[in-house]
C-alpha cells in the first residue's frame, strides 16, 4: 500500500486531522459512510413524498441480518434499540418477578446498569446486590460466589468501561443455568472490537450500544435473546409496525399483533430506519 491510499483511506473512514482518535471505547468517530447514511436519511425528510415507504422494512431488516452475521446469531432473535439502556430495560420491565428475587451487579459496573435495576426494588420487590471483586478486576467466580438459590439475574459488561478487563462469559454462563439465573450481557465495550459468537458465549440476553466500535451514531443498539429466554418475557407494548410483514399495505391497524420474532421489542420505526 502507498502512502497516498493509506491517507485516502483514513480521510475515508476517520477523518480527523488533529489528533490520532483511539477513545473508542467512550464513544467512537463514525466513518464517512455512517455520516452520509445519516445525511441521507435525515434530507429524506425534506422531500418525503419521495421516501420508499417499503425502506421503513426494508433498512430495518438489513440491518437486522448484519448484526446476525456479526455475532453468530439469527436475525430474528435480534430487537433494534436506542442503546443498551433501552435493552436493558426491556428485559427488567418484561421479566416475570417475585417479591425477593435477586439480580446481581458488580461494583463500579457502568451506571445503567445500577440505574436500570435499582428502581425494580421499589417496583417488583426484589433486590440488587453488589457483588465485589476479590482481585483488582471483577471475575466470573465474584460473580458466581454472589449467586444464591433467589438470584433472578447477574448484569453484567462483558468488557469493563472502566479497566478493559475481560470476562470469562461461558464459564458464568454455565453457572448462571445450573443456579437458575438469567445471565444479562453488555456487550457495548467489545461488539465490533473483537470477534463474537452469541452462541458460544452462553448469555440468555445481549445488549449493546452503537456509539462505540459498531461505529454507529448515538441512539443505536441492539438487543438480542437467546429464544428460550425471551419465551420467558411478559407481553408489553411494543413497536406497532413490527408486525411480521414487509409493507404498511399489510399491516393490521385494527387489532394488531407483534410479530413473533424479537423484533416486536424494537425501540420504535424511526429508530430503526436510521440505525
Amino acid at each position: 500500500m502507498t502512502l497516498r491510499q493509506s491517507i485516502d483511506w483514513k480521510n475515508e473512514w476517520f477523518p480527523i486531522d488533529d489528533a490520532t482518535y483511539l477513545n473508542f471505547a467512550a464513544h467512537a468517530a463514525i466513518p464517512r459512510v455512517a455520516l452520509n447514511a445519516v445525511q441521507r436519511s435525515v434530507a429524506a425528510k425534506m422531500q418525503p413524498h419521495i421516501v420508499d415507504d417499503r425502506s421503513f422494512f426494508s433498512v430495518a431488516a438489513s440491518l437486522r441480518q448484519t448484526l446476525a452475521t456479526l455475532i453468530g446469531a439469527s436475525p430474528d432473535e435480534i430487537a433494534l434499540t436506542t442503546g443498551a439502556g433501552a435493552g436493558l430495560a426491556a428485559i427488567a420491565y418484561a421479566l416475570k418477578w417475585s417479591a425477593g428475587d435477586e439480580v446481581i451487579i458488580a461494583r463500579g459496573e457502568f451506571p445503567v446498569h445500577y440505574a436500570t435495576w435499582k428502581p425494580m426494588e421499589a417496583r417488583e420487590g426484589i433486590k440488587v446486590q453488589i457483588a465485589v471483586p476479590q482481585g483488582p478486576f471483577i471475575q466470573s467466580d465474584d460473580l458466581v460466589a454472589a449467586m444464591t438459590p433467589r438470584t433472578r439475574v447477574i448484569s453484567v459488561s462483558h468488557v469493563r468501561f472502566d479497566d478493559g478487563s475481560m470476562l470469562d462469559v461461558p464459564s458464568l454462563a454455565a453457572a448462571c443455568n445450573r443456579n437458575g439465573t438469567f445471565l444479562v450481557l453488555d456487550v457495548s465495550q467489545s461488539c465490533g472490537a473483537i470477534p463474537m459468537n452469541v452462541h458460544g458465549l452462553g448469555a440468555d440476553f445481549i445488549v449493546c450500544a452503537g456509539y462505540k466500535y459498531l461505529l454507529s451514531p448515538w441512539g443505536t443498539g441492539f438487543l438480542w435473546a437467546r429464544p428460550e429466554s425471551s419465551d420467558s418475557l411478559r407481553p408489553g407494548p411494543y413497536n406497532w409496525v413490527s408486525q411480521g410483514v414487509e409493507s404498511f399495505a399489510r399491516l393490521n391497524y385494527v387489532d394488531p399483533e407483534p410479530a413473533p420474532t424479537l423484533s416486536r421489542w424494537d425501540s420504535s420505526e424511526a429508530a430503526s430506519i436510521y440505525n
